[in-house]
């Protein structure tokens, strides 16, 4: 007796037939698989069956010329071999690591169009795991991930272990009402209020700020985000564009960010280090990159500096080679000017050069809280080097931006 089995396999041409069946495009992979599937002696699932059913009755002259006798297939739907089982469950639940003990949200799923579409713009915002497992996918644990993934999977009828729904229902509820949960700043009766942070934010602002006043208000500002305080309402960003002195300053103030690219041809130097003064971000250290112009780049900013800050609280602390051509009058300049100063911790302002990060300047008394970096690069040791600093100034015209190893900050922000 011919089985459904044997049908599928005369029609996927794995078993001799009498004349040649044309296949569809569109049916002619998916028999074709269930074909060598069958070959494999690998028995059918529920859903195979469904659809192997129909693509009979699809090719029944076909078959009937091939000796099969298709009614009692579609009626009596005989079978080889049992029909496999399979676990179609799916499961969202967090596991531990064996060898880091760190949480992994893991997502066990069935393979379908819909899951694949929904994975992908996943992958684009989470931090997966490399060890995978066939049908589970493994994702880093954060909050946001966590969140992620249930918003985008919970309507494929994932089920949703206890303690990862609990966490994502508390994060609902912070999403819903953010000001009841997240630490921020707020604007009432012209008076500056900090929320919703724990004593030693509020110690490191009290110990730094008696009190708060429009004098020191984009000040105050600008130390909350060092604090890990980012958020602003709507109130107090009015507020900064009422006092704020330029733009840069107003945006600074209105970002949650901590490093900023700035193109020269937009904002002059004066407009940035009109901003650096007004937020009082001294010490600063400023990044030179060693081209063809850097006698006439480092004599402007002197120039401009010095409007902020007496010579003798600067320091050029790098000496260019006097055999190349204009060389020679940069250092004649440092020398000419005094800018070989000692750095000690009334320091203001140190140049460096990209290409070399003194280690004098490490070891000295001297802690700078401001960076401006006027090369398009800052890998390797600089890259390292900028981590500590509270704020960063790329003052380029770079195209690109580089977001990684950016410790305390998310992204570079265009100014």
């Amino acid at each position: 007796m011919q089985t459904v089995e044997d049908t599928i396999e005369i029609l996927a041409g794995t078993r001799q037939r009498i004349v040649n069946i044309r296949l569809d495009v569109t049916d002619s992979k998916i028999i074709k698989s269930l074909g060598r599937q069958l070959s494999r002696n690998v028995a059918l699932t529920d859903r195979q069956l469904d659809l192997s059913l129909k693509k009979i009755g699809k090719y029944r002259l076909g078959l009937e010329k091939c000796g099969v006798d298709v009614d009692k297939i579609l009626n009596l739907k005989p079978l080889k071999w049992p029909i496999r089982e399979i676990d179609r469950s799916q499961n969202i639940y967090l596991e531990q690591d064996a060898t880091t003990k760190k949480s992994i949200i893991n997502v066990k799923y069935v393979f379908s169009k819909k899951f694949a579409e929904i994975w992908a713009d996943i992958e684009d915002t989470v931090t997966m795991c490399s060890n995978a497992e066939k049908n589970i996918k493994k994702v880093t644990y954060t909050e946001k991930n966590l969140y992620t993934v249930v918003e985008k999977l919970a309507p494929l009828q994932f089920n949703i272990a206890d303690d990862i729904l609990e966490i994502y229902e508390e994060i609902e509820r912070i999403l819903k009402k953010p000001e009841n949960y997240v630490p921020h700043l707020d604007f009432q009766d012209g008076v500056v209020s900090i929320n919703n942070v724990n004593h030693r934010c509020k110690a490191f602002l009290d110990e730094r700020f008696k009190t708060c006043t429009d004098d020191n208000l984009l000040e105050y500002i600008d130390n909350a985000k060092i604090a890990g305080i980012s958020i602003k309402t709507q109130k107090l960003l009015k507020k900064v564009k009422e006092i704020s002195p330029n733009e840069i300053v107003t945006l600074v103030c209105s970002e949650g960010a901590t490093r900023y690219r700035l193109n020269p041809e937009e904002h002059s130097f004066a407009e940035l280090l009109t901003a650096i003064n007004t937020l009082n971000q001294w010490p600063l250290v400023v990044v030179i990159e060693e081209t063809n112009s850097i006698f006439e780049t480092v004599k402007h900013m002197i120039e401009e500096l010095s409007k902020f800050v007496p010579i003798n609280k600067m320091n050029v602390f790098f000496r260019l080679k006097n055999e190349q051509m204009g060389h020679q009058q940069f250092n004649q300049f440092v020398k000419d000017n005094h800018l070989n100063n000692y750095i000690d911790s009334t320091t203001k302002v140190v140049f460096i050069s990209r290409n070399k990060i003194p280690k004098p300047l490490i070891k000295a008394d001297w802690q700078p809280r401001t960076a401006i970096i006027t090369s398009n690069h800052d890998f390797g040791k600089l890259s390292a080097y900028l981590n500590d600093f509270s704020t960063v100034y790329y003052y380029n015209n770079s195209v690109a931006m580089r977001n990684s190893r950016l410790k305390g900050a998310d992204k570079i922000v265009q100014l």
